[in-house]
């Protein structure tokens, strides 16, 4: 770790003060344009450099012979003409705006110094000239400043957060989402609902690395500790969404026993936007093999180069639509629903591309049997991220999210009776391929077989029958 710098009362002769952070760290302030600078930078030749450069000043001037230093209760005694910002306000103004915009665009923080303030003395000079270009040259964008404004303001919209907390009328409700990064590292991230000026709010709580494990436990300790940190006590929360696997954030793990233990009237649910791990794991086996299959296909053309750009010129060639595959990811929870329409709707060209490649998966992908699962596979998923859309909308709420999942669970029992029939309306894919009795028979046992295990899934998992009880209670 390097040594931290310290203030010396001679360095005012450069026009610099001191500013002191929170963790006593000091750091030089130019009194002129305010741009303030690191720790490293707090001695007489980095001092002296600013100041000759930006302000035509020489190191080592003697005081008397200038205009004396404005102190802090000469700035705080100032008056300023009504509705007129001094030069200095609109600097740092002009700081923070851009710290803002960075933040919010992801950016880092040397672009400020090493493309848009060049840019922009660039664009001042050609469009307004001289002194436009010396007024921004004052404006503090270093890689420093620019992460002390965002620290700052993080900080500050933080506290707003938690005061309003502390001052809603009603219990909270808090969304927990555990997620991993490029680097590996395990991330909590919180987001919170609450009262304020008789609105519902939902704002971004905190994100934190959980260090070593992923456990329930674990989990719970970061959540407790973030409360008594900022001295909120759990009792402000009344329920607690939770993502990612149900043995590890759902009903039975160990974070929801921690959690009804410190706080018994606590509302404990499981996110509702993420239904197709389980649509997959209820998959007969023949379904399973045709979806793996796509995988693979996709793959075979998305994983090589060549493969990628003779695929792109054969489409390109014959004029279809799409032109580029999907890959399937399991972070993109519409990807799957995606690339099986992409699939079915491009069938046969996929498959003179396979045949004209040689590919050993040829044999697989032209079978009927395949491309009736295909169908299904595409109708089904289609559905599901339909219903995933509609619960993604602003002001969305557990009720009326439950209230959709219900819904869609409850068409399960008429698509069955549907299906005996031979009646494969609500999959019109699959209504599309299918000619002769047989090959209706045969997909319609594997269908009734996949409905059959998906639903008591859903009522296990998610505890979609919990509403309709609650409601019954009520009306009694």
């Amino acid at each position: 770790m390097s040594k931290k710098r310290k203030w010396d009362d001679d360095y005012v002769r450069y026009w610099f003060t001191c500013t002191t952070e929170v963790d006593g760290t000091q750091r030089p302030q130019c009194v002129l344009c305010n741009s303030v600078f690191s720790n490293a930078d707090l001695r007489p030749s980095k001092l002296s450099d600013h100041f000759n450069r930006q302000h035509g000043g020489v190191g080592g001037h003697d005081l008397n012979s200038l205009k004396r230093m404005p102190t802090p209760s000469d700035q705080n005694q100032a008056v300023k003409a009504p509705g007129v910002a001094s030069s200095e306000d609109t600097l740092l103004q002009a700081s923070y705006q851009f710290a803002y915009l960075c933040a919010k665009e992801k950016n880092p923080h040397t672009i400020a110094e090493k493309l848009v303030k060049p840019c922009a003395l660039e664009i001042a000079h050609i469009v307004l000239g001289p002194d436009a270009q010396k007024k921004l040259q004052q404006v503090p964008l270093s890689d420093d400043v620019i992460h002390s404004r965002i620290d700052e303001m993080s900080k500050d919209i933080l506290q707003q957060v938690l005061e309003d907390i502390k001052a809603s009328p009603l219990q909270v409700g808090i969304q927990l989402a555990e997620t991993t990064d490029m680097d590996d590292c395990s991330q909590l991230m919180a987001f919170v609902r609450y009262i304020k000026e008789r609105e519902i709010v939902e704002e971004f709580l905190f994100c934190e690395p959980l260090q070593l494990t992923m456990k329930g436990r674990d989990v719970f300790d970061l959540f407790r500790d973030f409360f008594i940190k900022h001295k909120i006590a759990l009792d402000a929360c009344g329920s607690v969404c939770t993502d990612g696997a149900s043995s590890m954030l759902g009903e039975n793990s160990e974070f929801v026993a921690c959690v009804k233990k410190e706080v018994p009237h606590i509302v404990i649910t499981h996110c509702l936007l993420n239904p197709h791990e389980l649509v997959t794991k209820t998959l007969p086996a023949k379904l399973r093999d045709a979806l793996f299959t796509v995988v693979r296909v996709i793959n075979f053309i998305k994983g090589r180069a060549p493969n990628h750009r003779l695929f792109q010129a054969f489409f390109e060639e014959i004029g279809i639509e799409y032109n580029v595959l999907l890959f399937h990811t399991e972070m993109r929870w519409l990807s799957r629903g995606q690339i099986l329409t992409h699939i079915f709707e491009m069938y046969e060209e996929i498959n003179q591309f396979l045949h004209h490649q040689s590919c050993n998966l040829v044999n697989g992908f032209e079978n009927k049997e395949f491309k009736i699962h295909l169908a299904y596979l595409a109708d089904l998923f289609k559905h599901l991220n339909e219903l995933g859309a509609s619960m993604q909308r602003t002001g969305m709420n557990t009720v009326s999210a439950r209230e959709k999942l219900s819904a869609f669970v409850r068409k399960f029992p008429f698509w069955l009776k549907r299906i005996e029939k031979r009646n494969f309306t609500n999959f019109p894919f699959l209504e599309e391929i299918i000619v002769s009795e047989d090959e209706a028979g045969n997909i319609a046992a594997e269908i009734t077989l996949h409905l059959q295990l998906l639903n008591s899934s859903f009522h296990g998992y998610f505890s979609v029958g919990d509403l309709d009880e609650l409601f019954e209670d009520c009306s009694l």
